[in-house]
């Protein structure tokens, strides 16, 4: 009997490494019947724990958009950086602040997250493109300027 992972498998988590000092591409969306995560509330709360996570050096996150159902990030692991400890911290602490201050409870964040390791420059190059784009593609903006859930560090020019 062979060896076989079926996508959507549990234990494709399994196989999943992270490496430090590696950009991933990262995203990951709201769970069912949460609300839109495009509100100043929850940008302010996600940049909050982004900085925190960078502070614990866990992460430098250099891009992010905040999209209605779904955002997309472009992470630095730090030394001994975890992906999977680092989503949950992240998805974790925002999930309660964002509650506490809304008043609610519940799930707000999908439970899993999907992450891609960009392997070199144009890979890279080609993520922040996309992250820049996606709320014009997604028809929210006539440019990505007025779209006002980015955080895009300068650093990142360094890498590009």
């Amino acid at each position: 009997m062979g060896f076989e992972i079926k996508r959507g498998s549990k234990r494709l988590r399994e196989f999943r490494f992270s490496y430090p000092f590696a950009f991933y591409h990262v995203s990951t969306a709201k769970a069912a019947g949460a609300c839109q995560l495009d509100d100043p509330v929850w940008f302010e709360v996600v940049g909050e724990e982004l900085s925190q996570l960078e502070e614990e050096g866990l992460w430098q996150c250099l891009a992010l958009v905040l999209m209605p159902t779904h955002l997309h990030m472009i992470v630095r692991l730090g030394r001994g950086g975890d992906l999977s400890r680092a989503m949950k911290l992240f998805k974790g602490r925002t999930a309660h602040r964002i509650n506490e201050l809304k008043g609610g409870s519940g799930s707000i964040w999908f439970k899993g997250f999907h992450e891609r390791l960009i392997r070199d420059n144009e890979k890279l190059s080609g993520y922040y493109n996309y992250i820049l784009k996606n709320p014009v593609m997604a028809h929210l903006c006539a440019t990505p300027a007025e779209y006002p859930y980015f955080r895009i560090k300068p650093e990142i020019q360094e890498f590009l």
